[in-house]
Parts: C-alpha cells; structure tokens; sequence
C-alpha cells in the first residue's frame, strides 16, 4: 500500500478507475445495502480488505459496553462486511476498524470528550481512520437528533453525513466531500 501511494505522489500515477457499481440496484434500501456496497467497491478497487462475520453476540457487547443503541445500518455493516483486521488501507487510504478496535472518542487516545457533542461523545463510536489517523470518522449512537450521523473527527468535529448508509455512498463516489 505504501509503495502505491508513493508512487501516485511522486510519478503521478493516476488512481484506479471508480468501480461500475450497477449491481448495487439490486440490493435496495435496506440496513444491508451500505456494507454491501462497500464490499464490492473494496473489491472493484483492488483493496485487500478482507471482510469477516462477527456474532451478534459480540456485537451486543459493543454496544452495552457504551451504553449505545446501533443505527441498523451499522449494526448489519458489523455483523456481516466489518474488516478483520486493522492492517489495510483501502484505494482512498481509509482504514476501517476490525470490531474489536472500534471504541467510543473517550477511549480513543488523543481524543477525549467533546462539550460540543450531544453526551460529551460517549456514544459516538469511531470506526475507520484517513492516512493513518490524520483524522477519523464516529458514528452517533447517542438517541436525539444526531443519532446515526457520521462525524469527522480531527481539530475540530463536524457533521459528514446524516447516516452510515449515506457515509458509505459518498465515500466510494467521492470520499473527498466527508473528508
């Protein structure tokens, strides 16, 4: 991954094509469509992402662990397109947690809590990072009118996207515009 990025910066090779997603309108719009769709982007891209299942059992843990109420658009993107391990960046240099990584911004070193944020950001769960963590994306599980944005997480925090469904459209159409 290193080497790919270095050699789009210093020879200008141009990045792989956006994937031919046509296939997605068969998926509808239901809670699985958003890590469906991010599976086969992962794929059309080259990313080696590798996708695993986690049980609904240690998903319920994470969220008794923070006290959190997951959007069903996540909780399904956990339980059945969540990567298994940390070590990859995928073609936009994103890394996105394996279950077990995934945690609330006052777990998260360097982070803390945020009077901005509805909770202080107890129950905004990160769960994937740019560039290795020049900035990070959370999850609002917090009930009220936040719940289910996805923020960004870096100097300041702010709003990208109004659900992970809709994070996850924009990030492999344009990650720029939650960036």
């Amino acid at each position: 991954m290193f080497r790919r990025l270095l050699g789009m910066v210093h020879r200008g090779i141009p990045p792989i094509p956006k994937p031919d997603l046509s296939a997605l309108s068969e998926i509808g719009d239901g809670p699985d469509r958003a890590w469906q769709r991010l599976n086969l982007w992962w794929q059309a891209t080259g990313s080696d992402v590798t996708i695993g299942i986690n049980s609904s059992v240690a998903v319920a843990a994470l969220a008794e662990r923070y006290d959190a109420t997951l959007p069903a658009d996540f909780q399904a993107y956990l339980l059945h397109g969540c990567p298994v391990a940390e070590e990859t960046m995928d073609h936009e240099l994103g890394t996105w947690w394996p279950l077990e990584r995934i945690r609330n911004l006052l777990d998260e070193d360097g982070c803390g809590s945020d009077p901005e944020l509805p909770g202080e950001g107890a129950r905004y769960l990160l769960f994937a990072d740019h560039l290795m963590w020049c900035w990070a994306w959370a999850i609002s599980c917090e009930p009220g009118a936040t719940y289910g944005h996805v923020v960004r997480v870096s100097d300041t925090i702010g709003t990208v996207a109004v659900s992970f469904t809709d994070f996850v459209e924009r990030y492999t159409t344009d990650w720029q515009s939650i960036g």
